[in-house]
Parts: structure tokens; sequence; C-alpha cells
């Protein structure tokens, strides 16, 4: 046996928004406050990056470039893009910075070798 209800389809739509509008709970925007101060304290590690633009020019390329993603993705409060970025920024400039220091040790030891 189905219970069969005498309401039009109609009315159970409109029912079903009228009370999504009446219940409509604001308690998220302290859960957007958080999402926001958790998105804010995410490093873009922009002096390092620059740092790395100073000293080793073509190896900080690839973290400049992540640098600026994950301040667009932080300004668009895409937080889990901002951390992926932040992660891949920080990697390359791990990188670009062990490179470049090799690459300066290896020359400045040929510089004093060589006079």
């Amino acid at each position: 046996m189905q219970n069969i209800s005498n309401e039009s389809p109609v009315s159970n739509v409109s029912n079903v928004f009228n009370g999504y509008s009446q219940n409509f709970d604001t308690s998220n925007s302290h859960n957007l406050k958080l999402n926001v101060e958790e998105i804010e304290k995410i490093p873009d590690y922009l002096v390092w990056t620059i740092l790395n633009l100073i000293f080793f020019t073509v190896l900080s390329i690839p973290g400049l470039i992540f640098c600026i993603k994950t301040r667009d993705a932080k300004n668009s409060r895409q937080y889990s893009s901002a951390l992926e970025m932040s992660k891949k920024c920080f990697i390359s400039n791990v990188i670009a910075t062990i490179i470049g220091v090799i690459i300066l040790s290896i020359a400045v030891l040929a510089a004093i070798f060589y006079y």
C-alpha cells in the first residue's frame, strides 16, 4: 500500500524552497572567516623568490610563476589550489637555491684555483 498525498507536485517544490529560505543557516559565516584566515596563513615565499631571482635568475623563474599563482589563488579564496601552488613554489625555490649555490660555489672555486 502506497501513501498517496493530495498535494500537487508544484506545491511540494514550493514548500521545499520556502522551507529552505526560512531555515537558512548563517553560522557558516564563522567558517568562512576561519577559511579566510587559513588561506592567508599559506606562505607564498615572495621574499625567497625575489632573492633567488636576484642571485640565480634563470633558475628562479618556476618559483616566481608558482609564487604568482599562489597569490592569485589566495586572492580568489581557493584553499586547495593555493596550498598546492605554495608547495610547488617551495620545492622550486629549494631546487633553485641548491643548484644556484652549487653553481656559485663551483664558479668561486674555479676562480680561486685559476688565479
